[in-house]
C-alpha cells in the first residue's frame, strides 16, 4: 500500500490472506479487476545487486520455487472477474520460474480461462527491448540497467453465452 501511495497509484486495495487457501482472501461478489501475483522467487535476477546469491541457489530450488509458484497463480486465477487480469512478477532470470510457470499454468484447467495479453502499453519507451514476441517483460542484469524481472498479464476471458 505504501509502494503504491509513493508511486501515485489510484485505487488500490491491498489485502491479506493465504495465498493457497484462497477462501482466506476476501473476495468481493464477481471478483477483483487486477490481481498482482509478486511472486516469491530466487532472486536470480538480482545477482548485479546480490552476487552471493549464485552460491546460494540451487537448480532444486528453482525448481522448488517454480512449484510454489504455479500453485499461488492457480489458487489466485479463480480471484478474478472475467475481463479482469491477472499480472504475474518475478526478480528471476529462471525460466522456470516465469515462463515455464505461465507455460504451466496456461495449459492446466486453472488457466483455460486465460490468455496473454501484451504489456507493451505500460513499458516506458526505453525498456521497450525487454518485451518478449509473447508481449512479456524480461529484463536482465547490466551494468547501468534494471535487475532482471518478468511479468506476464494474462486476462480472464468472459464466458461466451
Amino acid at each position: 500500500a505504501e509502494r503504491m501511495e509513493s508511486l501515485g497509484v489510484p485505487n488500490i486495495e491491498t489485502i491479506t490472506g493465504d495465498i493457497l487457501d484462497p477462501a482466506s482472501i476476501p473476495t468481493p461478489a464477481g471478483g477483483y479487476d487486477v490481481v498482482l501475483l509478486d511472486a516469491p522467487c530466487t532472486g536470480l535476477g538480482t545477482l548485479r545487486r546480490h552476487p552471493e546469491q549464485r552460491w546460494r541457489v540451487s537448480a532444486d530450488d528453482v525448481a522448488r520455487m517454480a512449484a510454489l509458484q504455479g500453485k499461488m497463480i492457480e489458487a489466485l486465477a479463480e480471484l478474478v472477474r472475467p475481463g479482469g487480469h491477472l499480472v504475474y512478477s518475478t526478480c528471476s532470470v529462471a525460466r522456470a520460474e516465469n515462463d515455464g510457470v505461465i507455460e504451466g499454468f496456461l495449459a492446466g484447467d486453472a488457466g483455460g480461462e486465460y490468455s496473454v495479453v501484451s504489456i507493451e502499453e505500460f513499458v516506458p519507451a526505453e525498456w521497450k527491448r525487454y518485451l518478449t514476441p509473447q508481449g512479456w517483460f524480461r529484463s536482465i542484469p547490466e551494468p547501468g540497467g534494471p535487475d532482471g524481472h518478468f511479468v506476464a498479464r494474462l486476462e480472464r476471458q468472459i464466458a461466451q453465452a
